[in-house]
């Protein structure tokens, strides 16, 4: 558990802020140079596990094409808390030997969790989860129609207005220079 805390809540703001689309309100970036050099300070190595990403979404904002920022499918979520599973983003960043999530099998279907308590809490009362079906569940069996990003988006209701855009309106990424790192940023990915 003590692993987490070097990187989870770093995948978390991560895939907060590339499905804010998904979100109602407006997500802060907040990887601006001063926050960077803070978190780069605090989590030594940030730069080069996530700092990368950041630094490839800010280039194609520079180049004017937000649209890259933006993601074209969900993420798979956890069938306990239904938040995004992040585990590629730890083993990404070195703390996990895996990119696989957890996951158990009962009656012959497949639940997924994003943490160890996450399995342990449905594996106390499965009963509470059967039958429970997840946003992704619902796009890959056929309920939302079209099976798109905007057609779950209109299924829960969010309309374009109401979808979250970056809340500094991308000021972290006209700032200053990019803090290039690792093989993302070079093009040797």
């Amino acid at each position: 558990m003590n692993n987490e805390m070097n990187w989870v809540h770093h995948g978390y703001h991560l895939g907060v802020y590339f499905w804010r689309p998904t979100v109602w309100w407006n997500p802060v970036a907040g990887v601006g140079p001063e926050e960077r050099a803070w978190l780069e300070e605090k989590y030594p190595g940030w730069n080069d596990s996530f700092g990368k990403y950041w630094d490839e979404m800010g280039k194609n904002i520079r180049a004017g094409q937000p649209e890259l920022t933006l993601p074209e499918t969900f993420p798979i979520v956890c069938n306990s808390c239904q938040l995004p599973v992040c585990t590629p983003a730890g083993y990404a960043a070195g703390y996990l030997d895996s990119p696989l999530p957890r996951q158990l099998t009962i009656d012959g279907r497949t639940y997924t969790f994003c943490s160890e308590p996450c399995q342990w809490v449905f594996e106390q009362t499965p009963e509470q989860f059967k039958g429970h079906t997840s946003i992704v569940d619902r796009l890959l069996s056929g309920v939302i129609q079209p099976p798109t990003i905007p057609g779950a988006l209109a299924y829960m209701g969010l309309s374009p207005e109401e979808c979250g855009q970056d809340g500094t309106d991308y000021d972290w990424a006209h700032a200053t220079a990019p803090v290039l790192a690792g093989p993302i940023a070079s093009g040797t990915a």
